[in-house]
């Protein structure tokens, strides 16, 4: 919901938007300014703080977050002037995250071209659209001191194995082996339900950047295939736990398909769960399986003994 507001001390086009996002009940606040003149970014949050805004951080804690954006591209400098073309975009409560206090540790494997990390749940793999800085990519980054490169991602919520690169090279040949399902990605996910049926499981993805994502039995036209195999099943009570071969790699694709079904991963509050979140929902990427280039022998990394 966008509230326009018309003030007479503040000469410019403002809109603030209420966000609130889907997962972690995260709400923030969202705003907009369009100069009526040529004006430096600080300027403009000179004549914000007149307005009655949840402002917690400085212009610079904003600016060194990321959470500062001129017509989508993220500035860093104060001093930065807009022109009445362009808009001012402000994230002002920007999402946190705890950063693991044993990140070496979470090493399991590091070489000349790439690291195999082990993600915890509920942090993200890769810069926020409201916090650059506090994600496994930079956090890694700034152990070694140098700029790693990430060919896939992990869902926020997901806990597991995360492969980032050393070089671009690296990045290139592991993007290109995940485009081509040169590398197996098993999972274990704790659903609600019992489940029954092993084998694999087939759906369409709407493509829509948007989630949460919609799933099709057959195809609508230009719907994305989804892929998976329920490879074994292990019931307690009320609760399954799936050994899932993940054969495509859309983005939320084994959270969707196991909702579709009607069994969702406890936890995951945005495709169904009862259950209360915590840190993060129970999937877990435990096993990667690859061949890399210049090493003729596969190379297994899993997080147990399996």
């Amino acid at each position: 919901m966008n509230l326009s507001l018309s003030l007479e001390h503040l000469r410019h086009t403002v809109l603030i938007s209420r966000m609130e996002w889907t997962q972690k009940g995260y709400k923030g606040s969202h705003i907009f300014i369009r100069p009526s003149s040529d004006s430096s970014v600080q300027d403009l949050w000179r004549e914000m703080q007149q307005l009655s805004l949840p402002i917690t951080l400085s212009l610079e804690e904003l600016l060194d977050f990321g959470c500062v954006y001129i017509s989508s591209e993220r500035i860093k400098k104060p001093d930065y002037v807009i022109t009445p073309q362009q808009v001012l975009e402000i994230y002002l409560s920007p999402k946190r995250y705890l950063k693991p206090f044993d990140l070496s540790e979470r090493i399991l494997e590091k070489n000349n071209n790439f690291l195999i990390v082990h993600k915890p749940g509920a942090v993200p793999c890769h810069p926020t659209i409201d916090n650059e800085k506090e994600n496994l990519l930079f956090w890694y980054s700034e152990l070694l001191g140098e700029k790693l490169g990430l060919p896939h991602r992990l869902d926020q919520g997901t806990e597991g194995l995360l492969i980032l690169t050393r070089n671009q090279d690296s990045l290139s040949t592991f993007t290109k082996m995940f485009a081509e399902k040169l590398i197996e990605k098993k999972y274990l996910a704790l659903v609600e339900g019992r489940w029954e049926k092993l084998g694999l499981i087939t759906h369409f993805m709407k493509p829509d950047a948007r989630a949460p994502k919609i799933l099709s039995v057959t195809d609508p036209g230009g719907w994305k295939p989804c892929a998976l195999a329920v490879e074994q099943v292990d019931v307690w009570e009320n609760f399954s736990v799936l050994d899932i071969k993940l054969i495509t790699g859309r983005t939320h694709q084994i959270r969707t398909q196991l909702a579709f079904e009607g069994y969702p991963i406890r936890g995951d509050n945005l495709y169904g769960s009862s259950g209360l979140p915590s840190n993060g929902f129970d999937l877990c990427c435990y096993k990667l399986a690859f061949t890399f280039p210049g090493n003729p022998d596969q190379q297994t990394f899993s997080l147990w003994n399996t």
